[in-house]
């Protein structure tokens, strides 16, 4: 009876909340027509398996990004495009890739001044990088982030989320699998 009581108050709640904030209207941060840059470095990890190596082995990757974030007037999304390079090293050899996304983020007021709270959904194509060779593959992606705005033009802001390319390369197939963001933006 206790989790049935603890959970309709939370549920009350976040239905209030809902009601009070508008989900209709960009931050006041961002207005429409506003042009984001957003560099940063990120990290993940990278599975590499081959039928000759076994189940595989994880390493870490760690990369930069370069993002481009268009705001629509209406319904506060934005869209834009993401190209970047994350990479690592397994039993001494070196892996990359080169992704080239599209984004789509929908941006809600929360009502804190100068904050941008986000979801993102990406899709688009990665280049994998080996040793000896070069593959192509698909890329997709969700997560959530946030901007925080110092001056009306330059703020910082950090992506939570999975964003994955998967390549055959090497003689065996790699996935990498980006987890988190941080960075510097730029609003033009």
């Amino acid at each position: 009876m206790k989790r049935v009581v603890v959970f309709f108050s939370i549920l009350i709640i976040v239905s209030g909340m809902s009601f009070a904030l508008d989900f209709t209207k960009l931050p006041s941060s961002v207005q429409p027509g506003n042009l984001l840059i957003s560099a940063g470095f990120n990290s993940g990890s990278a599975k590499f398996s081959s039928s000759g190596w076994g189940g595989g082995e994880s390493f870490g990757i760690f990369g930069a990004t370069l993002a481009l974030d268009y705001f629509l007037g209406k319904y506060c999304f934005s869209v834009g495009g993401e190209l970047g390079y994350i990479g690592g090293n397994s039993y001494n050899w070196g892996f990359g890739a080169v992704p080239v996304l599209g984004r789509l983020g929908y941006h809600p007021d929360l009502g804190v001044n100068n904050l941008d709270i986000y979801g993102l959904l990406k899709l688009g194509f990665a280049m994998g990088i080996g040793e000896d060779e070069k593959a192509f593959g698909f890329g997709i992606g969700f997560g959530l982030g946030g901007r925080y705005f110092f001056t009306n033009k330059f703020g910082v802001f950090t992506e939570l989320g999975f964003e994955r390319y998967s390549f055959a390369i090497e003689g065996g197939d790699i996935k990498f699998t980006k987890y988190f963001t941080i960075g510097a933006t730029y609003k033009m």
